[in-house]
C-alpha cells in the first residue's frame, strides 16, 4: 500500500580505485551548487525581504 516508504535496494560499493575521483567530482559539484544558490540568492535578497 505504501511502497514509497520502502527503503531503495542495496547499490554495490565503489571500487576503492574510484573513490577518490568521484569524491573529487562531488566535491567540485557541490561547491558550484552551493556557489550558485548563493549566487542567486544574493542577487534577489532584496526582493525576498
Amino acid at each position: 500500500m505504501f511502497g514509497f516508504f520502502s527503503p531503495a535496494p542495496a547499490i554495490p560499493r565503489l571500487p576503492k580505485d574510484k573513490v577518490s575521483s568521484a569524491y573529487k567530482a562531488y566535491r567540485i559539484r557541490m561547491f558550484l551548487m552551493i556557489f550558485i544558490g548563493y549566487t542567486g540568492y544574493y542577487l534577489v535578497r532584496k526582493n525576498l525581504l
